[in-house]
């Protein structure tokens, strides 16, 4: 990722959009298009045409003191979810 984390994606289901509407505020921002070259975020390629994913993803946490909170504030007692 640009910020340097490191991810993992994992889809299940994946669908094109082939029409949809978008409305922020009463503005209305168009519909989705076909981009003629993919776009990116930093070094990372985005996809030209709008795709809907569903599945499970995840960030590595990169400064140690929010990683060991979030491990305290996540841990459980149940041993089958460990």
């Amino acid at each position: 990722m640009p910020s340097g984390h490191t991810s993992t994606l994992m889809p299940e289901r994946m669908y094109y959009i082939a029409d949809a509407r978008a409305v922020l505020d009463s503005t209305d921002l168009g519909r989705p298009v076909r981009l003629n070259r993919n776009p990116r975020i930093g070094e990372v390629p985005l996809t030209a045409r709008g795709i809907l994913a569903i599945g499970q993803a995840a960030w590595q946490i990169q400064d140690p003191a929010e990683y060991e909170r979030t491990r305290a504030e996540t841990v459980t007692t149940d041993p089958k979810t460990r």
